[in-house]
């Protein structure tokens, strides 16, 4: 079979892929014209990159897979070509969530200003429930940071919000789960994360 017969199939479907994109792209576009600034660290912008390109080399191998597994042109009972298809549709809904996140990324860097909690600090707490001794560290950055580092959290998660603009020694409360925890500031640092600062143990 000649090449361009071959990859005929994967053409087609490529073809009505993209044209369903384009739909779904205009429709965003008519109900969200411009979209917000996406706060993050330096390491979680370099994190989703990477994953983004990641998705990028799946897409292209699963589109490599659907021409070669839809060379008969029949597309039903075929499970080499659905697997495909479907590993596909994956990595494309992943290129779409990176891009996402990284569209309008505005990088945060460490604030050395310690007067009160900010984005850009690492604070330290006392929860009442603690021992005297027990303290946890946390370090105020954007939505997409805590997968990046477990003690980094988002500036509009409910400990996050509680904790923004307070001062040294200064109590607060949140919500989360239908419990209320409440607790101490006993520390603002200078942000500790990024190329320029180290995470204190």
């Amino acid at each position: 079979m000649p090449k361009n017969e071959r990859d005929q199939p994967y053409q087609d479907w490529e073809e009505e892929e993209k044209r369903k994109r384009d739909q779904r792209r205009r429709r965003q576009y008519r109900r969200v014209p411009t979209a917000p600034p996406n706060y993050m660290a330096r390491e979680t912008y370099q994190r989703l990159t990477e994953r983004l390109d990641w998705a990028i080399r799946k897409r292209k191998e699963a589109g490599l897979a659907i021409g070669e597994t839809g060379e008969g042109g029949d597309w039903h009972e075929n499970a080499p070509f659905e697997n495909a298809h479907q590993d596909y549709t994956y990595a494309n809904a992943l290129i779409g969530k990176y891009n996402k996140l990284l569209h309008n990324a505005i990088i945060i860097e460490p604030r050395q200003e310690a007067d009160t909690v900010q984005v850009g600090n690492t604070v330290v707490i006392h929860w009442e429930s603690a021992n005297p001794e027990e303290n946890s560290r946390y370090t105020i950055l954007g939505g997409a940071d805590n997968l990046t580092n477990e003690t980094w959290i988002s500036f509009n998660s409910p400990l996050g919000n509680s904790l923004i603009g307070k001062k040294f020694d200064e109590g607060f409360s949140y919500s989360f789960g239908g419990q209320v925890r409440k607790g101490t500031i006993v520390a603002i640092l200078p942000g500790q994360f990024g190329t320029s600062s180290q995470e204190q143990p």
